[in-house]
């Protein structure tokens, strides 16, 4: 990147796919960021971006992350950050030093791991099969439960009847003999020459409801950020997971983590308590993450700033003055 212009045109073609935040506004948001984080030297973060189209929703969470971090320390000297350092045996997403204390970041996206569980080999079929269909126009679609392989030359047809003249942002239904099987939406490039329809990269992050992801896939999400850390948490050493979990409540997250919460009676008083189920009870997870950073957007379109929530493992709560001064934690639980 060498000039102002060449970095908007960049994040005009990024947020292209995307049905919500693909605005002027948004692509200024996003051409700024690139900018602060190539002079932070996070090249490798901002190349990303162009990388794997149906993942830039995971890698906008991490542009978001980094630039808000990156915003905070413009004026210390002392704070250093790395995206994806060399050295280490499993890359993790950011390494950050100051003071003596090196923070290893690993950043989930929980809305990802919900769009992954929703029919996921029918609607990379659908995506690859619709190169067929010679209309310069992107899409997206949901499908029902009960759509399945068979259903999808017929929504090849449906589409190629629908796609070239269909209004920008409008849903259109295809429908069986009897109730809806699936929805599309279809809209035109901004800064993109499409020469096929072409699968959109997430949809509406606005509508998306992750509200009921169960409790037990956070749990094996956390765990696999966690195999990232290659040293225990320690005074030298802190590892944090920061996930995006814009629309899963207070109350799964403390399940997950502290463990599931329960109702009881004592001496005829109402009173609650935890089963010893959670993450920070299950001692190689506990011994390895300090705490996560709950991520919650202020703006509900992609390039966004996050309000923050700290989740710290009470084995080592000793941090968490040091973890506010880094992360600017609006609130730890």
């Amino acid at each position: 990147m060498t000039t102002t212009e060449e970095v908007q045109k960049i994040a005009q073609s990024v947020l292209d796919g995307i049905r919500y935040g693909n605005d002027k506004s948004s692509v200024q948001a996003l051409a700024e960021n690139m900018l602060l984080l190539e002079s932070a030297g996070l090249t490798k973060l901002n190349k990303r971006l162009t990388d794997g189209r149906r993942k830039i929703l995971d890698t906008i969470t991490e542009h978001n992350f980094a630039a808000q971090l990156v915003r905070q320390h413009l004026s210390d000297r002392s704070f250093a950050i790395e995206y994806e350092p060399e050295g280490l045996k499993r890359p993790v997403d950011f390494r950050i030093q100051q003071t003596g204390i090196t923070y290893f970041v690993q950043v989930k996206n929980l809305a990802r791991l919900a769009r992954e569980n929703i029919q996921t080999r029918i609607i990379a079929k659908v995506g690859k099969l619709a190169a067929s269909i010679k209309v310069g126009r992107y899409f997206d679609f949901s499908v029902s439960d009960d759509f399945v392989e068979d259903d999808i030359p017929a929504l090849l047809n449906f589409m190629r009847a629908t796609a070239e003249n269909s209004i920008d942002g409008k849903a259109y239904a295809f429908l069986n003999t009897t109730n809806t099987k699936a929805r599309l939406t279809f809209w035109s490039p901004h800064g993109t020459t499409l020469s096929y329809l072409t699968l959109g990269t997430a949809g509406d992050i606005g509508m998306l409801d992750v509200t009921n992801l169960a409790e037990g896939q956070i749990k094996d999400s956390f765990r696999n950020a966690a195999g990232a850390f290659e040293e225990n948490d320690s005074d030298r050493v802190v590892n944090l997971i920061a996930v995006e979990a814009d629309k899963v409540d207070d109350m799964h997250m403390g399940n997950a983590l502290f463990g599931t919460e329960f109702e009881g009676w004592r001496q005829d008083q109402q009173s609650w308590s935890r089963n010893k189920d959670g993450l920070f009870d299950d001692s190689d997870f506990s011994m390895r993450v300090a705490g996560v950073i709950a991520l919650r957007r202020k703006e509900q379109i992609p390039v966004s700033h996050y309000r923050s929530y700290l989740y710290i493992n009470r084995a080592h709560v000793q941090h968490v003055d040091e973890i506010v001064q880094i992360f600017a934690v609006d609130k730890v639980v």
